[in-house]
């Protein structure tokens, strides 16, 4: 599924009021709610490449057996590379004290 900005939408969560909540609006996943906690960057110094890890919960308690889906796990990444990806668009270009990503190879 290629991830746009009508792709997921953004939940309020009264039992997760310190979270983001999102769901995907569409596909085989759609409604499932779950929270992105934490994202990183590692690098393999061997192989000089880059891995995205990130950690995730499902909170509709409907969905909670789908959190180790690898589909499920897969479309998240897709969501979490987007995010990085949509930087400007997310955080906002006009920020002065943000880079933009492009600019980081000056």
């Amino acid at each position: 599924m290629k991830i746009t900005d009508s792709s997921f939408k953004y939940l309020q969560n009264l039992k997760y009021p310190d979270k983001t909540v999102l769901s995907f609006t569409d596909g085989t996943f759609k409604d499932v709610e779950f929270y992105i906690e934490k994202i990183s960057l590692d690098e393999d110094k061997q192989t000089e490449k880059l891995t995205i890890s990130y950690d995730f919960e499902v909170v509709s308690e409907q969905h909670k057996h789908l959190e180790t889906n690898k589909e499920l796990q897969q479309q998240i990444g897709d969501l979490v590379v987007y995010f990085l990806t949509s930087y400007d668009k997310i955080i906002g270009s006009n920020d002065k004290n943000t880079t933009r990503l492009s600019d980081s190879s000056n």
